[in-house]
């Protein structure tokens, strides 16, 4: 009987304490990539978001290599990828270019790619509306897969 209780407590306890965690975006550990007139520089200080210029919207893109996998991390604040978010933003998803062919769209922001072969790969990032118009904001960068 107390087992049973304290089962029921401490699995409450745990409810409450991940409920409150759903709106929480954790802050990026990863390599944040600016983009400055059709350059690509990798940036040292992970705190400097990538912006092209003052007018466009920010579009900041953070990754991480583990093995033959990247984990790809953006930033649009003005821009929902879900369709029932609450906040009313602009919808939009996310063509991914690798070497320049186009992989796959996404309506995530944060997403894998996975098994990439050896080697350098260019990975670009392209912002798009629901109706395949873009937003005029896309972000390039290297990575590097090796053994």
């Amino acid at each position: 009987m107390k087992r049973n209780l304290l089962i029921i407590i401490s699995s409450g306890v745990m409810l409450i304490l991940f409920s409150g965690c759903q709106r929480y975006l954790p802050e990026l550990k990863t390599k944040p990539v600016i983009a400055v007139s059709g350059q690509i520089v990798m940036a040292q200080n992970e705190d400097v978001p990538a912006i092209t210029s003052a007018k466009e919207e920010i579009f900041s893109v953070s990754y991480k290599i583990s093995g033959r996998n990247v984990l790809i991390e953006c930033f649009v604040p003005d821009v929902s990828f879900r369709n029932n978010d609450e906040r009313k933003l602009q919808l939009g998803k996310i063509a991914v270019w690798i070497d320049g062919k186009k992989l796959e769209e996404v309506r995530s922001a944060a997403f894998m790619l996975k098994n990439l072969s050896l080697g350098n790969h260019r990975i670009k990032l392209e912002l798009l509306k629901l109706t395949n118009e873009s937003y005029g904001a896309d972000r390039e960068f290297l990575v590097s897969i090796s053994k």
